[in-house]
């Protein structure tokens, strides 16, 4: 039989001095079976090779050398007509096909068959009904062999022998090339854990599936036409496991290259973006209230970040990011979700959670809508409870939880900034049985609230700035220990370049609160504590004097005064013990 192609001089010279003929990559060299065993053309593993049905009785003869026991997986493609592909071993027995991996469509066959012997072994191509001389079908054949050098699409790798290694958390970018084309990826896991693997910008109906040493499949994600497919899979067991991508329609796409992650355990050596860190085994180690900036790269994309908890304690993590949907998620060490994501505006979310035990925690950071920007950042602050707490002295951060909150003084103004509209500012004192904290907030601009929280984080008392004034929340301690201070955003207002002033005081008695005083008015009001005496001065001189009632409030009858004088109050009880004095201007 002639060769039915047109071949280069140094293919025939190839052919001649060698007896054989191996093909290679389609597009580099067109070749065709020949019609007897004798004469057959050697094929390469996942190499593909071209051949024609010329007539009735024509059959083309390719051979393969398997190096050990595996699959063969021979795959015939472009058939003009219904053609046929058997394998038979070296004495000409056939095969029986594995059914359960046998596909046969019109144009297109496939055939998988389990080898226990290597050695030699044959493939013909012949006609069931109708032919071409014109029209070329396609002959993939994969089977073990030598390890293949691999092109830049990662081929050949169309079985677990051909199987391309990939690099923990490495993004890969391939194509499926024709129907029954099959993407294998090695996975060499080093140790329990989770494997992650997903697929993205797929063009059709793509799926992967992952299998372990033995080739039985363990998982497998499906796309159902959403243009991306993925999975998480946590496996007790180390060794190699392979990722099969592949068409679930056989549509593919010759142009669009699909792309692929797969992050398992393996030793990892995150850049500068804490990538690759898609799995808690690769997750990227956040230090106490420090910000972090990062991106997600895909929509698929996931970062998770590791909280190492020292103690029981309070965990607050502020995040922002683009308005894409982003959201976060705590994990405790054994997978079971601590908090959530709390909504602050479009842009920015934030979890506040008490945790009851000491030991690593995972945060997880991705998007719901698939939407994501590569180009922008989002920023994430994690404080948790630490052996040690550093303040800055000028900034008196980090503040941001109540093991971290700053030890304030009595008397004492503080100043401060809230940075963000997550930031939180937590302060501590600790109070005796019966001894009242007075806590101030002023030189306002924008709306903040004053909280007053026990040790474990419960509100005792808040109050609200409206309209940016001064405020003032209190408390009795009805037990000796340590409460906690916190000044936040009211919405999600604040001003990041200009400080707050906050004053606790710590008292037997509340230092009274006094309501706007103007020029025309002829009663002043406010609370203070229930059941005492209320003294009145204008500057230095006394003008009027009254009671509290039981629940606090005062109003009493005073002369007018004039704009900008200073009005101070202040209570005595029935034994003449006094609280502190509060203060205020008349105003127009």
């Amino acid at each position: 039989m002639v060769l039915k192609k047109i071949v280069s001089l140094m293919a025939v010279i190839l052919l001649i001095v060698s007896g054989s003929f191996t093909a290679v990559a389609e597009g580099i060299s067109e070749t065709d079976g020949s019609e007897t065993p004798e004469q057959a053309i050697s094929l390469s593993s996942g190499i593909p090779a071209l051949g024609k049905i010329e007539h009735g009785e024509d059959q083309d003869w390719y051979k393969i050398q398997v190096l050990k026991e595996g699959k063969v997986r021979v795959a015939l493609e472009n058939m003009p007509y219904r053609y046929e592909v058997t394998l038979y071993d070296k004495n000409l027995n056939s095969f029986e096909v594995l059914s359960s991996e046998e596909v046969y469509e019109s144009d297109a066959t496939k055939k998988e068959y389990q080898l226990s012997d290597p050695g030699t072994y044959y493939i013909k191509v012949h006609s069931l009904a109708g032919y071409s001389a014109s029209k070329e079908y396609k002959l993939k054949a994969s089977f073990p062999s030598d390890r293949p050098v691999f092109d830049s699409g990662y081929e050949p790798n169309d079985t677990k022998d051909n199987a391309y290694p990939v690099a923990s958390g490495e993004i890969y970018k391939a194509k499926l090339d024709s129907k029954f084309d099959q993407d294998v990826y090695e996975l060499d896991v080093k140790q329990p854990g989770q494997i992650r693997i997903w697929l993205d910008n797929l063009p059709y109906d793509y799926r992967v599936d992952l299998y372990n040493e033995d080739w039985i499949k363990i998982n497998g994600g499906n796309s159902f036409f959403s243009g991306y497919d993925h999975f998480d899979y946590t496996t007790k067991e180390t060794g190699k496991y392979y990722a099969v991508v592949h068409s679930q329609q056989q549509e593919y796409s010759e142009e669009v290259e699909y792309i692929f992650k797969a992050t398992y355990p393996a030793a990892v050596a995150h850049d500068s973006a804490f990538e690759p860190n898609d799995t808690k085994e690769t997750s990227y180690s956040l230090t106490s209230a420090k910000t972090y900036q990062a991106k997600l790269e895909y929509g698929l994309d996931i970062d998770v970040f590791k909280l190492s908890v020292y103690k029981p304690g309070h965990v607050r993590i502020n995040f922002s990011a683009p308005p894409l949907d982003y959201d976060l998620t705590l994990y405790d060490n054994k997978g079971n979700r601590i908090a959530i994501g709390q909504y602050v505006n479009e842009a920015s979310k934030y979890i506040d959670v008490t945790v009851t035990e000491a030991g690593p925690y995972y945060l997880h950071i991705y998007t719901h809508s698939k939407k994501f920007s590569n180009t922008q950042s989002y920023k994430v602050q994690a404080t948790f409870p630490t052996k040690t707490v550093v303040h800055d002295k000028k900034k008196l951060e980090s503040n941001d939880t109540r093991d971290s909150a700053y030890p304030v003084t009595s008397g004492v103004v503080y100043k401060e900034v809230i940075s963000s509209a997550m930031d939180e500012d937590y302060y501590k004192m600790t109070l005796k049985k019966g001894e009242s904290l007075s806590v101030s907030l002023s030189n306002l601009v924008k709306e903040y609230k004053v909280t007053i929280l026990d040790s474990k984080g419960k509100k005792l008392a808040e109050k609200n700035s409206w309209s940016k004034k001064p405020v003032e929340s209190r408390y009795k301690a009805l037990t000796a220990g340590t409460y906690y201070i916190k000044v936040s955003p009211q919405s999600d207002g604040y001003a990041a370049t200009k400080p707050y002033s906050l004053s606790v005081l710590k008292s037997k008695y509340f230092r009274p609160v006094i309501n706007d005083i103007e020029s025309d008015d002829t009663y002043i009001s406010g609370e203070a504590t229930p059941n005492m005496k209320v003294y009145i001065l204008a500057g230095s001189k006394a003008i009027a004097t009254g009671k509290t009632s039981s629940y606090g409030y005062y109003s009493i009858k005073i002369p007018k005064q004039k704009a900008k004088t200073k009005i101070s109050v202040y209570t005595k009880d029935l034994k003449g013990a006094k609280s502190p004095t509060a203060a205020t201007i008349v105003k127009l």
